[in-house]
């Protein structure tokens, strides 16, 4: 079973994800202070919880109607180890620093810390790793709770995580102290959004509740005005409400439903094309960070349209290859 406001959500921060980082790496420091950028600064803080709570919610959607073939070696587990393993694998792939003339060998240490450091990647793998020791001990409604209880020790813990872990070796502290690298994912406190978001898709499982009783979750949060981690929660539940009420008066479309899980498609994409891959450069290093507001854009929505046609036509028609020559006899 799919939600369809949970693919409306993901598509969201997936555009988000792609200006955030289109700008990061091309905007000039003129077109930086430009007024849509500090416009856009307002939402930038709340792109990787959304997609966390997404994350987290989806995988608890997938899970339930088989929790119990989660709770022992099967195929379906297995396949799900080696989708964690490979998003951590590729998050450090992506961010080793070929680019430096010292590569591999004399290169600083403070040039390897995007690598040691936990990107969005290597946090969802741990977080989903956390997730399934759970759901393999424990029945769903135990689950539900246990998983609040993380996302709670998780907003708490961030800062002490980050001190006491402060002095260890480069490769051990990187789930826990992001060393101040723009981008770094420390499993306290983001992936507290994936065990908030995990618990929500349990107990929504149980019995399903409103587009408008998630915004008023949203806005209750925001109203409270507490530390970063619920606000931001706050914000990403209300987002998730108005998509509900918005794709509950629209027509089904397949083309969202599509996109959305090709989530990893489009992150792995559009950062190959940002920073290039050994020998062949990126966009990064041709522009010189040379662009204005409207070339951030320009660019975001070219990168947007070319991942969105690699998927559609192409990666989609690949996967529905053996269904299509069943179906031709």
């Amino acid at each position: 079973m799919r939600l369809r406001f949970l693919d409306a959500a993901r598509c969201l921060a997936m555009v988000m994800m792609v200006l955030a980082h289109v700008r990061d790496g091309l905007i000039s420091p003129e077109g930086n202070a430009h007024w849509l950028m500090r416009l856009h600064d307002s939402t930038r803080g709340f792109t990787a919880p959304l997609f966390f709570i997404v994350s987290g919610w989806a995988l608890a959607t997938v899970t339930w109607p088989r929790w119990s073939r989660f709770q022992r070696w099967t195929p379906e587990l297995r396949a799900r180890l080696e989708r964690i393993a490979l998003l951590f694998i590729i998050g450090k792939l992506l961010t080793l620093p070929w680019w430096h003339p010292g590569f591999p060998v004399d290169v600083p240490a403070e040039v390897w810390l995007p690598f040691t450091t936990s990107g969005v990647l290597e946090c969802l793998a741990l977080a989903m790793l956390v997730a399934h020791a759970c759901i393999a001990l424990m029945p769903p409604r135990a689950f539900a709770g246990v998983c609040l209880a993380l996302a709670a020790a998780a907003a708490l813990l961030e800062r002490p995580l980050q001190s006491a872990t402060a002095a260890w070796p480069m490769l051990l502290r990187g789930p826990f102290n992001n060393d101040g690298v723009w981008g770094g994912f420390p499993i306290a406190a983001s992936g507290g959004y994936f065990w908030l978001g995990a618990a929500l898709g349990v107990l929504y499982a149980f019995r399903p509740w409103s587009a408008a009783t998630t915004l008023a979750v949203g806005a209750g949060l925001l109203a409270a005005k507490g530390q970063l981690f619920i606000t931001r929660a706050g914000v990403a539940l209300a987002v998730l409400g108005v998509l509900a009420l918005v794709v509950s008066s629209a027509p089904q479309h397949g083309v969202v439903d599509r996109l959305s899980r090709r989530a990893l498609t489009f992150y792995v994409g559009h950062m190959v094309l940002l920073w290039g891959v050994p020998f062949v450069p990126g966009l990064v290093f041709l522009s010189q960070r040379g662009l204005g507001p409207g070339g951030v854009l320009g660019v975001t929505v070219a990168m947007l349209a070319g991942l969105s046609a690699a998927c559609l036509l192409v990666l989609d028609r690949e996967a529905r290859k053996p269904e299509l020559q069943r179906a031709g006899g």
